[in-house]
């Protein structure tokens, strides 16, 4: 067993969702979250939801990739903004609302589907891949640069629409980040 992997459970030998601990409100992004491959070790600035406990799964692959898009949608980056200065602890996390979906809810499928194609771009990702989509994952299935912002912009849009935020609100969030209010 290699060091800091004890068991076939340890957090490095599954995919992982993690974020960005230094980060400005006055950066482009503040939130910004990321899902690892397996056997990546990362350093103390990068922290990891936690995806088990004791050997129980805590968080499904579904669930990790619908929490990334929506962490990583503006709406929640708005969020974040006005409570973070510098460093994005987990207690601004736990305060931050997140829209409670489930397998099944047209918001939850979409977005689990879009940040997929946003997350596997080699094949490090080809498992994560076919425990979504039930085949294997090609080439093919990496979005260029525009189809991963109509991806992005899509979560964005779906996030808006889960906080119930009329179009003038959701001009305000994004005009903060064009415009750099923070």
């Amino acid at each position: 067993k290699r060091l800091g992997c004890q068991s076939e459970t340890a957090a490095c030998e599954d995919y992982r969702l993690v974020y960005r601990l230094i980060a400005a409100n006055t950066n482009e992004r503040t939130m910004i979250t990321s899902i690892v491959p397996p056997k990546i070790f990362l350093v103390n600035s990068v922290p990891y939801f936690l995806k088990f406990d004791n050997e129980e799964s805590l968080i499904t692959n579904l669930e990790m990739l619908y929490l990334q898009g929506v962490l990583n949608s503006l709406v929640i980056d708005y969020i974040i903004r006005l409570k973070v200065s510098s460093v994005v602890n987990y207690f601004y996390l736990y305060q931050t609302p997140i829209p409670r979906m489930n397998k099944g809810n047209i918001f939850f499928d979409i977005i689990i589907d879009l940040s997929l194609k946003l997350s596997c771009i080699d094949e490090s990702f080809s498992k994560l891949w076919k425990s979504v989509k039930n085949k294997e994952w090609n080439k093919e299935d990496i979005l260029d640069e525009d189809a991963r912002q109509k991806a992005k912009n899509q979560i964005d849009a779906l996030v808006a629409h889960m906080f119930n935020l009329t179009k003038e609100e959701f001009s305000i969030i994004i005009d903060s980040f064009i415009r750099g209010s923070f």
